[in-house]
């Protein structure tokens, strides 16, 4: 049965205002249950976290919401959350993966070799040449991340490879 959401957020609101952190967060988790792609419930539930000095759990609501912007093409809104939890936890390697701070200056002419959807989102976010590493052909829903190049496994990517480097 789906909650109302009006109720439960002036619910967690009004917990939040009393200082009750706890109280709201469980009143923001019921709404994940219906929208457990929503961004926006996490960050808050983030902040909560914060309020209440749980770190940890703050960086995992963070990085659950930052993830779900990432998924959905919001590069730059995910990326600022990914700071957000570097700012309270720098150990978090999976976030520099994120973010990656190589060096390399992202471009056409440098590969970004994933794969997921996500993969291709951030390739074409940074406005890199996606491949796509992944039996399955890319989905339906993420046509606007089309990898440049799809290969099924190592061997095709080594084809890919040799044959683009013999075309240069």
């Amino acid at each position: 049965m789906a909650v109302n959401r009006n109720s439960v957020i002036k619910e967690a609101q009004k917990f939040a205002g009393k200082g009750q952190f706890d109280k709201a967060i469980t009143e923001w988790r019921k709404l994940v249950k219906d929208t457990p792609n929503d961004a926006n419930i996490f960050n808050t539930i983030g902040d909560l976290c914060l309020k209440k000095n749980a770190k940890a759990e703050a960086v995992d609501a963070y990085k659950r919401a930052a993830d779900i912007l990432a998924e959905d093409g919001f590069a730059s809104k995910a990326i600022a959350l990914y700071k957000k939890v570097l700012n309270i936890d720098m150990s978090r390697i999976d976030v520099h993966l994120a973010l990656g701070d190589s060096g390399v200056s992202p471009g056409p002419e440098v590969w970004f070799v994933g794969d997921t959807d996500v993969d291709m989102l951030c390739a074409r976010a940074s406005g890199c040449t996606g491949i796509l590493l992944n039996l399955e052909a890319p989905s339906a829903e993420m046509a606007a991340a089309r990898p440049a190049h799809h290969v099924a496994d190592c061997a095709g990517f080594a084809r890919l490879l040799t044959t683009v480097c013999l075309s240069a």
